[in-house]
């Protein structure tokens, strides 16, 4: 008879199986091509909820209030996939806004370019490749049909801190020739199944 530790590695594994560079280079290339200013990203919040919503999760749309500006709202999708019950539940929490907007880009920064096992854009890291890990390895979880103690919870947030973005800016000009963003594909996968692996060892 099979341990609970066998069973927990059985299921991983057919919950990492799950993660392709394909899956996770479409949403990563579609997430870059909407822009998604801080509290302009009403399209892409719809985007990101659409998509959970037809894997399986349950998708709540809250209104946000700009914390400087009373009148101007945005909207961000919260989804959760529901445990069985019994288990410690999980947050996983990402922005829709880049971290940085700039000009002067070598490439066009929606384009989505996909070269060299690298893709570029805005937000290609910051913070739309984190966004699209976690939704990559929730997902995976649920086509596994790996059932879940816990509620796994994500939140698409928006708004970064701007002291990080002043501090940022700052690095990229001093450091590089061009505001170009980017990120490796194999990392994007490999945080997707580290996603998915703390999900399952926390809520299983």
């Amino acid at each position: 008879m099979a341990s609970d530790s066998d069973s927990k590695i059985g299921d991983f594994k057919k919950i990492a199986a799950g993660i392709s560079d394909e899956q996770v280079l479409k949403l990563e290339q579609a997430a870059i091509r909407i822009p998604s200013t801080t509290f302009e990203e009403g399209e892409i919040a719809d985007h990101f909820a659409n998509y959970m919503s037809d894997v399986g999760l349950d998708v709540e749309m809250r209104d946000v209030t700009h914390p400087a500006k009373p009148g101007k709202t945005a909207r961000q999708p919260i989804a959760r996939l529901r445990g069985t019950g019994g288990g410690p539940s999980l947050m996983l929490n990402g922005h829709m806004d880049p971290g940085v907007e700039m000009s002067g880009w070598s490439v066009d920064p929606y384009g989505a370019k996909f070269e060299d096992g690298w893709v570029w854009g805005m937000g290609a890291h910051d913070d739309k490749g984190g966004v699209v890990a976690a939704i990559c390895a929730v997902e995976a979880i649920v086509r596994a049909g790996v059932r879940l103690r816990g509620d796994g919870n994500m939140l698409m947030a928006h708004g970064i801190p701007r002291c990080a973005v002043r501090r940022r800016r700052h690095r990229i000009y001093k450091e590089w020739p061009t505001p170009d963003e980017r990120v490796p594909l194999k990392d994007l996968v490999t945080a997707a199944k580290a996603i998915a692996y703390a999900t399952h060892q926390l809520c299983a």
